[in-house]
């Protein structure tokens, strides 16, 4: 089985959608402000199932989570807190489909508790457990129902291999910020929901497996593109990202610009002042530099990985033909030869081209492509034609 970093419950809409996402390098990233809000609201609840919640209110530091479960009813919630088990975590093994609570240790517990997984095991922390249901608080926006949450339907199946039950309620405690009241969401998951959740989590696995094998041979993590990625820790590494970021340049950033310049110009004719035109110059160079360092990075991820997907089809790096170079005095001559030299002086001043060949055999009265193939056999055979070097091209291809 290939390397693939430990999967949780939180995760699995995520990985369920991109199993690239699971195998690529994160980035750390900075609890936000509603992140900590909910950490310690959940930290309240937790305390509130071993001790007065008067204790519990004074142990907060977060004064604004403070006041918003000051004001929470707890004879709201859909269960008792003195008859449930609080932040639970589990471990679950598709293949053996047998759930397991995973026992803290000193150097083992929080998030940490996780590396007691084994290579087979999905992680996920129930923030309550009932005897035949599992329940999680959300403190932020309108929640996903239980019946639609990953999450939940993960947590329901380890609660029901746990007590071997063939029916499991999932509870999503909505506690809004304003006021502390309190809604609930509710579904009941059976055999059948179980059975299902436990092919897709083997089919899961299976393709992060794939995905983390590709990266080891080199080649480009399988990724999707969706709502996932937002908050994905992976975005800095995402193939498709700098694809996206492309994208949104070419559509968005620079027709923006070209409109705001070109309404900038116009006002040249009213007086535009001078401030104005320094300030609009700073910007466009701005808007260019940016442009140009999106565009870079798109670059080096189609070179390591060969293509790179966008929402209107594949960015690939694509080699222009080399052009041919006429050495000027050998191909001057050669021209001599085949049309009246006053016709060569008046179209080859300084270089002879393609271009300045056609223009000579159309003033001479003479077939064009015809003299264009004489004159170049006569500088090839004289030594007097090479190519340029193709370049590199970014290019996006319609799928």
């Amino acid at each position: 089985m290939a390397y693939r970093s430990k999967i949780t419950a939180s995760q699995l809409e995520r990985v369920f959608a991109c199993s690239g996402s699971q195998v690529l390098p994160t980035s750390p990233q900075e609890e936000s402000t509603y992140a900590a809000f909910g950490t310690a609201g959940h930290e309240y609840l937790e305390d509130c199932s071993r001790m007065n919640p008067w204790d519990a209110l004074d142990l907060m530091e977060h004064e604004e989570a403070k006041a918003t479960c000051e004001s929470i009813d707890l004879q709201d919630l859909p269960f008792r807190l003195a008859e449930i088990r609080a932040e639970v975590p589990y471990a679950y093994s598709p293949i053996t489909q047998q759930a397991r609570v995973l026992e803290p240790t000193k150097e083992y517990q929080g998030r940490n508790i996780y590396k007691l997984m084994r290579a087979d095991e999905i992680g996920g922390t129930a923030d309550v457990i009932g005897h035949d249901f599992v329940a999680d608080y959300k403190f932020g926006h309108d929640p996903t129902v239980p019946e639609y949450s990953e999450q939940m339907k993960f947590l329901a199946l380890c609660l029901a291999r746990e007590n071997r039950l063939t029916e499991v309620t999932a509870h999503i405690v909505h506690i809004l910020k304003e006021d502390g009241s309190i809604n609930v969401y509710s579904h009941t998951f059976d055999i059948f929901d179980f059975a299902e959740m436990d092919m897709r989590l083997l089919k899961m696995q299976e393709s992060v497996d794939d995905a983390a094998e590709l990266v080891q041979l080199g080649k480009p993590a399988p990724v999707e593109i969706g709502e996932h990625c937002h908050y994905c820790r992976t975005k800095n590494a995402c193939p498709a990202q700098a694809a996206i970021a492309v994208h949104v340049n070419e559509t968005t950033v620079i027709p923006v610009m070209r409109d705001r310049v070109e309404g900038q110009l116009q006002r040249l004719d009213q007086g535009l002042r001078i401030t104005d035109a320094t300030a609009m110059l700073a910007w466009v160079k701005a808007a260019r530099f940016r442009a140009s360092e999106v565009e870079a990075r798109l670059r080096g991820e189609v070179r390591e990985h060969g293509s790179v997907p966008s929402p209107e089809g594949n960015y690939v790096m694509k080699r222009t033909r080399g052009q041919d170079r006429i050495d000027a005095d050998i191909g001057y001559r050669a021209l001599c030869e085949e049309v009246d030299k006053d016709v060569a002086d008046a179209v080859v001043p300084r270089k002879i081209t393609k271009k300045a060949i056609k223009e000579a055999a159309k003033l001479a009265g003479l077939n064009q492509a015809d003299t264009e193939r004489k004159v170049l056999e006569r500088v090839k055979l004289d030594g007097g034609l090479s190519k340029t070097k193709g370049q590199e091209k970014l290019v996006k291809e319609s799928v």
